[in-house]
């Protein structure tokens, strides 16, 4: 399963918690967060993507 969320700390800790639920429960979790939250550390075990479209996402100029 898949948690995928956006935004501050504070709207990424709920799904932190709820993905780490999840994978005790014994579902396959993993959460999807912003890459700019890299300075949090996620509880040991518990698999994270980094998704580059967090606040600092690199823009592509026009037609890139």
């Amino acid at each position: 399963m898949l948690m995928l969320t956006y935004g501050s700390p504070g709207d990424v800790e709920p799904f932190v918690a709820l993905t780490e639920a999840l994978d005790e429960a014994g579902h396959e979790a993993v959460l999807g967060a912003p890459f700019d939250l890299a300075s949090m550390d996620p509880p040991a075990g518990l698999r994270v993507v980094r998704s580059r479209t967090g606040r600092r996402a690199r823009r592509r100029p026009p037609g890139a």
